[in-house]
């Protein structure tokens, strides 16, 4: 992890908003925009963290609001 930056609510929806709008693009097509028109990019679609990084912008929460949990197995 020796490239970890950390970016604000509003970086990251503009990221979010560019995948969601291009949906028939490519993955490179995608990331180079991104590279382009922000500096950075976040992980496609596919990734766990690109639904963690989409949930946050979206809905300002974690992925498991508080009092939910993992069920025990």
């Amino acid at each position: 992890m020796e490239d970890v930056q950390w970016y604000d609510r509003s970086e990251l929806l503009s990221a979010v908003q560019l995948y969601e709008q291009n949906k028939e693009e490519t993955m490179q097509s995608l990331q180079q925009r991104s590279m382009e028109s922000l500096g950075f990019w976040i992980p496609p679609p596919v990734a766990v963290a690109h639904h963690l990084i989409r949930q946050w912008v979206l809905h300002g929460e974690p992925f498991f609001p508080s009092g939910n949990t993992l069920p025990k197995l």
